[in-house]
């Protein structure tokens, strides 16, 4: 898991969010070590950053987060399992697919009840590890598959190398490239 897809959660919760956050199980487990060490970072980063500009009187910064915060958020994740559909409100659903792309990637299916209606929302990050014709092939695969198939909207992270590759690739399709 890619602390780009994480490393802003604990600034969500130091900010005032108190809710779940769900991610599949082994995306839970490398949070408490990555979020820690991200924090870490940026504590020692500010610090270094600051005597310079205390020397030159100017405003001291602040880390995102701290140690603290990152380790407060980790109460608010819930961890899930691939595979296995949870209702995590009245109403609405989730799945978790995995993504083949490193440990805990995942691919989100979430089912909206409302009104006697419900409609199905597919959201993916990365899918596998490489960006090549291969790649190409396997993101087809994934819109031709039932959990895209079947949804209302599906949304996923398009890498930016696949745009300098195959130009256009997206622009024929029905979906809807995040």
């Amino acid at each position: 898991m890619h602390i780009d897809h994480s490393g802003r959660i604990p600034l969500l919760v130091k900010q005032g969010y108190q809710g779940p956050i769900y991610a599949q199980n082994a995306t839970v487990d490398l949070c408490d070590i990555l979020l820690q060490d991200s924090a870490f970072l940026q504590e020692k980063d500010a610090q270094y950053e600051n005597k310079w500009r205390k020397r030159k009187k100017k405003p001291l910064i602040e880390p995102l987060y701290t140690v603290a915060d990152a380790r407060d958020a980790l109460n608010n994740l819930i961890g899930l399992r691939y595979r296995e559909k949870q209702e995590i409100l009245p109403g609405v659903s989730i799945r978790y697919q995995d993504a083949g792309h490193i440990l805990g990637s995942a691919s989100a299916e979430i089912w909206l009840h409302e009104k006697g209606k419900q409609r199905k929302v597919v959201f993916s990050g990365d899918l596998g590890q490489y960006y090549d014709q291969w790649e190409l092939d396997r993101w087809q695969v994934f819109l031709d598959s039932p959990m895209a198939i079947r949804a209302s909207k599906v949304y996923w992270e398009y890498p930016i190398s696949m745009t300098r590759r195959q130009p256009g690739y997206a622009s024929g399709s029905t979906k809807c490239p995040i």
